[in-house]
């Protein structure tokens, strides 16, 4: 839209202390959500977290009713959402 911000994206590099000494790399591209501005570039936030009493919770539901739960994929949940709006 006419006026909004386009995001830059910065590369974080890590390195993780494995327990048998060996070192781990990883990296991943995060976006600079801090120049966003409200109202402009977004009108509202969304975190697609889950926390751990949900997911017991979820859980707890399935054994009650005695449903069979064949996988719990939280981490990628959110990523086969159907979106309402366009994504710049």
């Amino acid at each position: 839209p006419p006026g909004s911000n386009v995001l830059g994206t910065k590369i974080v590099f890590k390195t993780k202390e494995l327990p048998s000494g060996k070192q781990k790399y990883k990296c991943r591209c995060t976006a600079k959500g801090y120049a966003q501005r409200y109202g402009i570039d977004f009108d509202s936030t969304f975190a697609p977290t889950a926390s751990f009493t949900s997911i017991r919770l979820f859980i707890a539901l399935v054994v009650l009713f005695g449903l069979v739960l064949t996988q719990l994929d939280v981490k990628t949940a959110f990523l086969y959402a159907k979106l309402l709006h366009k994504v710049f």
